[in-house]
């Protein structure tokens, strides 16, 4: 790889790593220490955990389009931005209906598109692969990360003290971003554009709905576990801050049976 492809991947993994670092800690804390608010239930959890893919789902591809008009980082940097100020309201929350707010506004900042379409703007095709590794490395160091940490700061902290933590960590973001991400060239690659006489393509594909359905059910489980398992741990009698030691071994265990 060149210089500007070492560079791109690094700072946009550095990017990845900050963002979801902050996403991936609220998982394994927030069933339980939403039980904090007087409107508390298990179905408002359960929207408060799920808001954030909903809007997600609803605005990447409009965040990617965008991106396409405005250029790559503008739109990312909006969508940090967004990403922090939900951060910030759900950790001035009072009550499930403000946590909720600020976890749909979470992710409305749906930049993963656009970051993609910038790893592939500045890298050349042959050397692409290496690019999305390294940045899908990071994605999965910071899971290892959050599921420790994010606990821990929980116990000590609060809940508001890790959406505090996620808001910064995507304000850190910001001056990366704007300075240290490599520009798209102001000509696109063509992989990356949208071209309407294939988008029919895409919905009736058979081995992307393959995909789409499998990628759909690992997440819906892995959202499930995160609902049920902390709150189980803690009726057993084993505290917020000690959870990590039921996930730190598992993670490393799945490294080396899957």
């Amino acid at each position: 790889m060149n210089a500007i492809e070492v560079r791109a991947a690094l700072t946009l993994a550095v990017v990845y790593v900050l963002r979801m670092l902050g996403l991936f800690m609220v998982m394994p804390v927030l069933a339980v220490a939403a039980t904090e608010f007087s409107d508390y239930s298990v179905m408002l959890v359960g929207v408060a955990i799920g808001g954030y893919g909903l809007t997600q789902a609803a605005l990447q591809i409009p965040m990617g389009m965008l991106s396409d008009k405005w250029g790559r980082k503008p739109i990312i940097l909006l969508g940090l931005s967004v990403f922090a100020l939900g951060s910030i309201i759900a950790a001035m929350a009072d009550s499930m209906m403000w946590l909720i707010a600020g976890r749909i506004l979470q992710g409305a900042g749906a930049i993963a598109g656009a970051i993609m379409a910038l790893a592939t703007d500045v890298t050349r095709e042959q050397q692409r692969a290496k690019v999305m590794a390294i940045i899908g490395i990071a994605i999965g160091f910071s899971f290892y990360i959050a599921v420790v940490i994010g606990p821990l700061i929980a116990e000590s902290l609060g809940l508001a003290g890790v959406f505090w933590v996620t808001g910064i960590l995507a304000l850190c973001c910001l001056p990366l971003v704007k300075w240290a991400v490599p520009d798209s060239p102001k000509q696109f690659n063509a992989d990356t554009l949208p071209r309407m006489d294939q988008v029919w393509q895409l919905f009736t594909s058979r081995d992307l709905w393959r995909l789409n359905v499998s990628v759909m059910l690992l997440h819906m489980m892995i959202t499930l576990l995160f609902v049920q398992v902390p709150s189980t741990m803690v009726k057993l009698g084993l505290t917020l801050d000690n959870h990590w030691t039921i996930y730190l071994p598992v993670l490393l265990a799945s490294v080396f049976l899957l």
